[in-house]
């Protein structure tokens, strides 16, 4: 049994699918020969290789294909498209908002929505001044252990952390949480980080006491800035299924895993749809004058291993490992929930409880 690409590169990244720039994108992400990242930008590094040789026997084999049936095939098929059944209508039960990459989000019952997708979602970024480069969850877990608000007119961020986070930083009673003005952003200063390999100019948001608050409980040197052109989603709105987020579950209970909570998708929209978690979910939706419409699944990386009351990684890469053999897209890239593009008029909110009907036109 062998792992990897087998010392021979280039036969590997012609199965896998991977052009020129994602092998580039990999190596830049950290990624070497002989390291043990299976998943790079929701990209597969490498195959398993099975060999028999003179001592082995079709009982060997017997037990190979089982395992394979029993682990992959059987489950891949519960997860497969049904094209026989397509969602009719979707219900939003849960609205979150992210007003800073990374840290975690805010719920809401309504907001402001718009074709950029739900006002002030993260709006702002973290990065570390030593690298110059905009840290995620993926870089940093205890980002996790922080939670972000943020005013509809976007005027003033509010950081904060439990208690018990705050009592293992060493922070004083009523230290636990930070306001954050920002009426004053335009005057801070602008620097220059790295954003997927080339220089952006961005600006601090903050004061310096918010940059060392939030520089102590994420152990880094750290600032809130403002300005990253990649840090919100491809498109507007990230929903997730829960009842594929159940079907996934199930799959981790039956390996003798623990489930997988929402919040490690981060998605903006929760939605209840068919039970039918193979339901087809493509298509235009909408409710009024707001209409959403699916784009494409959301590509998904070792930020959704992050356990978020520890601030490190599962040991057991639970459920980007799960997930890896059982939702992919052609290209061998692992996916879990649906980005969506918004259209509607100013002014237009999004509600918890609105329930959005297919468009057939």
């Amino acid at each position: 049994l062998r792992s990897g690409c087998m010392c021979s590169p280039g036969a590997c990244h012609r199965l896998l699918g991977l052009s020129s720039e994602d092998i580039q994108a990999q190596f830049e992400a950290g990624h070497v020969c002989g390291d043990e990242k299976d998943i790079v930008k929701g990209m597969r590094t490498g195959a398993v290789r099975v060999s028999f040789g003179l001592a082995s026997t079709m009982d060997d084999v017997n037990r190979l294909a089982a395992f394979l049936r029993d682990h992959f095939l059987s489950d891949a098929n519960e997860v497969s498209a049904n094209p026989s059944v397509r969602v009719e209508e979707i219900q939003v039960k849960r609205i979150v908002v992210y007003p800073v990459k990374g840290l975690g989000g805010m719920d809401v019952d309504q907001w402001k929505i718009g074709p950029d997708g739900l006002s002030q979602d993260r709006r702002f970024s973290v990065i570390e001044l030593g690298v110059k480069r905009a840290i995620s969850l993926k870089r940093n877990p205890r980002m996790a252990f922080v939670e972000a608000e943020i005013d509809p007119a976007g005027t003033s961020l509010t950081l904060k952390v439990s208690d018990a986070v705050a009592a293992n930083v060493g922070f004083a009673a009523g230290e636990e949480s930070i306001s954050v003005p920002l009426e004053e952003n335009s005057a801070q200063e602008n620097r220059e980080i790295r954003v997927c390999g080339r220089m952006e100019q961005v600006r601090d948001a903050g004061l310096p006491s918010s940059w060392e608050w939030l520089s102590r409980v994420l152990k880094a040197d750290v600032r809130i800035v403002e300005g990253v052109s990649q840090m919100q989603n491809e498109e507007a709105l990230l929903v997730v299924s829960r009842a594929t987020l159940t079907s996934l579950n199930r799959k981790l209970l039956k390996d003798g895993k623990l489930p997988a909570e929402e919040d490690v998708f981060r998605g903006n929209v929760y939605v209840e749809t068919s039970p039918d978690a193979s339901a087809d979910f493509t298509g235009r939706f909408g409710v009024g004058e707001l209409t959403i419409a699916n784009v494409k699944p959301c590509v998904r990386c070792m930020a959704v291993n992050v356990d978020g009351s520890k601030g490190t990684s599962r040991e057991d890469s639970e459920p980007l490992r799960t997930l890896a053999r059982e939702r992919y897209t052609q290209d061998h890239k692992v996916v879990f929930g649906d980005l969506f593009a918004v259209s509607c008029p100013g002014g237009t909110s999004m509600s918890s409880g609105a329930v959005f009907k297919r468009l057939h036109i």
